[in-house]
């Protein structure tokens, strides 16, 4: 084991366990795949999201939106939460 893994396991030990349960969420969806595999598939899902729009459906995401899809997604998921240390 080298000095970084010696660090980061110090780290997580000292942490709570709902906060060690936190970091492994996130260890899992960085080590997730993209599900946009290329530049034609990504493209495809851009150009999905205009026609959407373009159609009537969809929304527009306004900063206004973006606050409130934030503390939507805060008050659903309480493990997101911020805990004092």
């Amino acid at each position: 084991m080298n000095s970084i893994q010696e660090i980061v396991i110090d780290k997580i030990k000292a942490l709570t366990t709902n906060q060690q349960e936190r970091v492994l969420l996130f260890v899992d969806w960085l080590l997730t795949p993209n599900e946009v595999s290329s530049e034609a598939q990504l493209e495809e899902c851009l150009l999905s999201g205009i026609e959407s729009l373009d159609q009537g459906q969809g929304i527009v995401a306004t900063d206004e939106w973006w606050e409130q899809e934030r503390d939507r997604l805060i008050s659903n998921s309480p493990e997101l939460v911020s805990q004092p240390s």
